[in-house]
């Protein structure tokens, strides 16, 4: 009777241990490096990428929260998008904003099967970057400036779990780098006159 008993405790131990082992499900969002990308070759001397946005980490602002904060992202991108290949001058990439704020909608969410007629939330990010062209040496003079602004807005639904709103921000995250790595190409190429090699 002894070793029953024995027997069925050491089970229920097991069994609780393990349970306890069980980790939480986790969102199918990996860090967005971009250090597999092939960089961009400038004819300049030298890029500095400076990251001047400070997350305000309270409500209603959320970027802070994610795997992927969009400044983050951002800086990931800038530091892998870009190669400098020239002799003369260089490029300052300075992050000025990277947010997204999240506010209650009286709007109902109709494209999606399961979440029609609910009540969502409107998440609205934007990304500034400043790149400014100066000489490389002394006086340093400004040689040209321009900015990169892009700007999207989701809605989720309130009853969505935490992993559906982390991959659906992140999706949002992933089409802003895709917008900024144009507009920065944009206004290398026809703002600065910096040339491609």
């Amino acid at each position: 009777m002894f070793r029953a008993f024995l027997y069925c405790f050491v089970l229920c131990v097991g069994f609780v241990l393990s349970g306890c082992s069980i980790s939480a499900p986790k969102a199918n969002v990996a860090p967005l490096t971009y250090d597999s990308i092939k960089p961009v070759n400038l004819n300049i001397a030298d890029i500095v990428i400076t990251d001047a946005y400070q997350p305000p980490l309270v409500a209603p602002y959320v970027e802070h929260t994610l795997i992927n904060p969009p400044y983050r992202a951002a800086y990931n991108l800038m530091q892998n998008s870009f190669s400098a290949k020239g002799s003369d001058n260089e490029a300052h990439f300075t992050i000025k904003k990277a947010s997204i704020v999240s506010e209650q909608t009286d709007d109902n969410i109709s494209s999606f099967r399961f979440w029609q007629n609910q009540s969502a939330r409107l998440y609205t990010a934007q990304i500034i970057v400043d790149i400014e062209l100066k000489q490389k040496q002394p006086p340093f003079s400004e040689l040209g400036r321009g900015d990169v602004v892009v700007t999207r807005s989701l809605k989720i639904p309130e009853q969505a779990s935490v992993l559906e709103k982390e991959e659906a921000l992140n999706g949002m995250v992933r089409a802003m780098m895709a917008d900024l790595k144009v507009g920065m190409k944009d206004v290398l190429n026809k703002n600065l006159k910096i040339t491609f090699e």
